[in-house]
Parts: structure tokens; sequence; C-alpha cells
């Protein structure tokens, strides 16, 4: 049997130091950078890696940094693999800091789950099978390792390295052609993340949220625009079907859908109509329905609703709808459209920002080649596989907003103001980015504050600093 083939080392001969304002970290002769990325934990708390390889020892290192909500930073012990592997989740579980990464072995397949007492410092490793056509979820509090197994769905709940849960739900045979039309061999759901606010939401057919305890899975089928649901309650793995279909619209273009406290909300359009269908996911109940021509056009400008028709129904587009939650506690509702060639859902900002270094950096590598040509390099760091979700396009128009009441009515006289902010994020990251001095830039976005690491090219040193939003 092989052995786990992952060390953890304390790099002695880096230099690590703390002033008032910001924290430095310079690395030794022997460590080439690789990268860096950063990430938010809970709003409050955020990680800062720095990504290296060793000549000397001949392996790969993670120097990670944990940040706490008074901006307290400990440097935790380097992780050092023999192969490069790639970071597939993290989270914060109480005291204990958890990373997972995926070993790149093509026969050996395994996840390395790599946990950190805050307290006393103290490390502990545990490794877990890895099979194929598994997709992970990230909690704030956990990882959950979902894979399809003929009519059962298994997963493997880690949530310290010294906690891993396994669990097994049987469908029964009633409903074993609605599970095997939503959970289709290789297909991966879209990952939505509901403790942020993403103007534009996904635009995929396959996606999966967390909310209440329960893990909601919604398939969009594209030839007749049915949703079919599938809820899982995280606590006893209990399950319920449901399916909703989208007859109210004749000559359907598109359909897009979103899922807020337990509602499914869908936006469908043909090339005269818009219709924005809610309805309860426990006992599909259908709440309330606003067709753009007949209910909103004497709420909203028509020139905006006739104009979304218009563009949503096209084939490049496609329309979105997400909910935000306003500080009344009511439901702020976006409806848009995005090009479906130059749009991905934007959540997992740390990735985003590895991913866009590794770019510039292979742009200097390879400066004669094309841009639609460049490899981001795979391997060291983040998997693109798993964490595919990059904005490519910022959109300039302006979306379709109104608040909905608790009886799902639209309110004029409501707040707009919302609990989740849209951060312009490019605002705070391109001075950044321009600035011919720094490499190898990630930012952490929190409640209140931008967290960012650098490598200064002139000091030859880390910088980790804080800023407020």
């Amino acid at each position: 049997m092989k052995k786990l083939l992952i060390i953890i080392c304390f790099i002695t001969i880096s230099t690590f130091e703390i002033n008032a304002t910001e924290i430095i970290f310079e690395l030794s002769k022997n460590q080439k950078i690789e990268g860096t990325f950063s990430a938010d934990l809970n709003q409050e708390k955020s990680i800062h890696l720095i990504l290296t390889k060793n000549k000397e020892l001949k392996n790969y290192q993670i120097i990670p940094f944990f940040m706490d909500e008074n901006e307290n930073t400990i440097q935790l012990e380097t992780i050092s693999t023999k192969k490069n592997a790639h970071i597939v989740s993290y989270h914060l579980n109480n005291s204990n800091l958890i990373f997972v990464l995926e070993n790149n072995e093509a026969k050996n397949k395994q996840y390395y789950v790599i946990g950190y007492d805050l307290i006393t410092k103290k490390q502990l490793t545990k490794t877990i099978d890895k099979n194929d056509d598994e997709f992970i979820f990230r909690l704030i509090d956990k990882t959950i390792i979902f894979k399809k197994v003929k009519n059962s769905i298994e997963a493997t709940e880690i949530l310290t390295a010294n906690n891993i849960i396994h669990r097994k739900t049987e469908v029964n045979n009633i409903n074993v052609e609605k599970f095997n039309e939503i959970f289709k061999s290789k297909e991966r759901p879209q990952i939505i993340n509901t403790n942020e606010f993403v103007k534009n939401g996904s635009i995929e057919d396959f996606q999966v949220y967390f909310e209440n305890n329960h893990f909601i899975f919604s398939k969009v089928n594209s030839k007749n625009y049915t949703v079919n649901t599938f809820t899982l309650n995280s606590e006893d793995y209990s399950y319920q079907f449901k399916s909703f279909k989208n007859k109210e619209l004749n000559d359907i273009k598109d359909l897009n859908i979103y899922i807020h406290n337990e509602k499914l909300f869908s936006i469908s359009v043909n090339k005269d109509d818009a219709l924005l269908k809610i309805d309860n996911l426990k006992d599909g109940e259908n709440l309330s329905s606003f067709s753009f021509l007949k209910d909103l056009n004497t709420l909203l400008n028509s020139e905006i609703l006739d104009n979304f028709i218009k563009q949503a129904s096209k084939k490049r587009n496609k329309p979105t709808v997400t909910i935000n939650v306003t500080k009344e506690n009511k439901m702020s509702v976006n409806i848009d459209y995005v090009d479906v060639k130059e749009y991905n859902y934007n959540y997992n900002w740390w990735f985003h920002h590895w991913m866009w270094q590794q770019q510039q950096w292979h742009m200097q590598q390879m400066i004669h080649q094309q841009m639609n040509n460049l490899n981001i390099p795979k391997g060291f760091g983040p998997n693109p596989e798993l964490y595919e979700n990059i904005e490519t396009a910022k959109p300039s128009k302006k979306s379709i907003k109104f608040v909905l009441n608790n009886n799902y009515i639209i309110d004029k006289n409501l707040s707009l103001e919302t609990k989740y902010k849209d951060i312009d994020r490019d605002k705070y990251l391109d001075p950044l980015k321009e600035n011919s001095d720094l490499k190898h830039i990630t930012a952490s976005f929190q409640e209140n504050s931008l967290r960012y690491l650098y490598y200064s090219k002139s000091l030859k040193k880390f910088f980790i600093k804080t800023s407020k939003l």
C-alpha cells in the first residue's frame, strides 16, 4: 500500500513579520513562486496562501496564513506534496481550519484532508479515496463530496480531519426515473453560493443550492422547460421530488431559475412577453406570476420591459433572475439577460484571482502566441474543473429591479437597500493590477473590507494588507 505522499514541515529559513498595518513574508532562496490565492471563510475571517516549488527538496509547498476577524494573522505549518496537488475545498469548523486537496495521480486517486487546530496550532492529516464523477459542495463549516451510485446518492461529509462522516440515500423504485433524469452520468451541477449575492446568478440547467439545512438540486428540461427538483435533507438525508411545468407562456424561447427560501423563481421568455413565476418547493403551490405585458407594464418603464423581451428572447442571450434580501427582510428581485458565450457565474473570487495571475504569468512566458491559444497551467493550486465559475464579461446595462413583500406582491414603497452588497470588485482590484511592481495578486472580500496578498518585485517580498470597502 502506498504511503501518504504528504509531509508537513515548518520553513524556518523563511521570514515572517507583522507590522501595524501589514504582514510581510520573504521566501527562502530554494523556493520558487508558483502562485497565490486568497479566500473568505465566513465574511469575517480569511486565508491567504503562497504556492511554491522547493528546488532543494524537489517538492511543492503551500504556505498558509490565517487572518481572524480582528485582522490578527498567523502563519501555519507548510503543506508539502511530492507531486503537485489541487486544492478543491476549504472551510472553518469552530477552531479547525480544513483544506481538502486531491492528488494528481492517475491510479491511486486520493483526497488529502489537512486540518489545523487554530488554538494549539497542531496539524492532522487524513486521506479519502477519490472516485470519478464526484462533485464537491463547500459550506462555511464543512465540505461534502457527493457521488451518484446507481439509484442512490452517497455523501462524504468532512467536518474536521478527525470527523469524517459517510452518508447514503437510496431512491425508491417509484422515483428512479425522475432521479436519473436529474442526475445524469458525468454531469456536475453548478454550485450556487447562497451566502453572497451574484447579480446574474447561474445560467446552467443543472444547479444545486444549500439553504435551511437542505440541498436543493434543480434541473431544467431544455425541451419542454419543465423544472425538476430533488431536495435532500442534510440532517436525516430524507428526500423529496417536485416537478414544475411552465405552460402559462406559449412558444418559450428560454427559461432560467433561481431558488430562494425554498421558493422556485423562474423567468421564461418568448418573442412577445416574459413571465416571472414563483412556486413553493415544499408543496408545489404557485404563489404568484407576473406577465411583463399584463402586470408589470403599469409599474415599470414599458420601454425597458420591451427591450428586455427583445434581447432575452434572442438565441445568443439567456434571461436571469436572482433574489437579494433587503435590510427590511423583503425580497429584492433582479431580472436581467446575459450573452451565453461571454458570461460565466462569478462566485469563488479567490479562484478567479488565482486564475487571473496564472494567466498573466503564462502570457509573459508565451507572449508570441495569440490570446485564445493560452493554456492555463494545470496542477498546483485550485482545480479548474471544480472551480470554473469565472465572470468574463462586465454587464453595462441596467437590470429590472423591484421588491416583493411577504405576500409576493410588488411594493414600490419598500426600500431597495439590500443585505448582501453587489460589490464592483474590479473597482478595488484594477489599481493593484495596474501597478507594474506587483505580481501574484489575490484578494478576499470580507463584509466591510478587502484583504489582498501580493508579491513586490522590487522588494522581493510578499505583503498581506487590508483596506476598507
